[in-house]
């Protein structure tokens, strides 16, 4: 069914909340850097290397095409799919491990509040609304696993050579290689449970059974 005006008008402005979020954590992290006098190019990227940061700049991208300003190839299940199942992970993962390891102040307590607590829900409406009842099936969240597989392998390179890991449960140097693997498995396992969850609820919208 498609998209009404009110829907496109919605979907648009939550685009441009994600946005706008995510310009302003761009920011902070350019600012941080600069106070360890770095280059502010090192602020962003290591932004860039946070799974929420990555996570919400899928969906600001399927946001952006629902809306009418991108390829419509973003709107395939695959893409609207792996971002609500990474943003649900990003949300869990934060509520359960990482709220208590630390509190923003400031502007970025706000920016903190968007990305883990305004953004996921809104984008599990919009996955509802975007993904037609029977467009994904059992075998589709090991296509999804692509997003979380990338972001693991690039993450621990990349800090085997700089040192630097974005989550505690990832310190390669502190916890060892042994445990490391059994958090990401843990992640991995996680996601798809989340992955065949929302299977589960798009075949029961259909009112179909599942097809295996």
């Amino acid at each position: 069914m498609p998209l009404s005006f009110g829907e496109r008008w919605w979907l648009c402005l939550f685009a441009l909340g994600v946005w706008v979020i995510l310009l302003v954590r761009f920011f902070i992290g350019a600012q941080l850097a600069a106070a360890d006098g770095q280059c502010y190019v090192v602020g962003v990227l290591e932004s860039l290397g946070y799974f929420t940061v990555l996570t919400c700049l899928l969906i600001g991208l399927v946001l952006t095409a629902a809306s009418g300003l991108l390829t419509a190839r973003l709107l395939h299940p695959l893409w609207v799919s792996t971002a609500v199942t990474s943003v649900i992970l990003v949300a869990l993962v934060y509520a359960l491990v990482l709220r208590q390891l630390w509190h923003p102040q400031g502007l970025r307590y706000w920016v903190d509040i968007g990305l883990h607590y305004v953004i996921p829900p809104l984008f599990v409406l919009a996955w509802w609304r975007l993904v037609p009842p029977g467009a994904i099936g059992w075998r589709s969240p090991l296509a999804w696993l692509w997003f979380p597989l990338l972001y693991l392998v690039v993450i621990l390179g990349r800090g085997q050579l700089s040192g630097f890991y974005p989550y505690p449960f990832l310190q390669m140097e502190e916890l060892g290689a042994i445990r490391v693997l059994r958090n990401s498995l843990v992640l991995v396992g996680l996601y798809l449970l989340i992955g065949y969850c929302l299977v589960a609820i798009n075949h029961c919208r259909s009112g179909h059974k599942l097809e295996r």
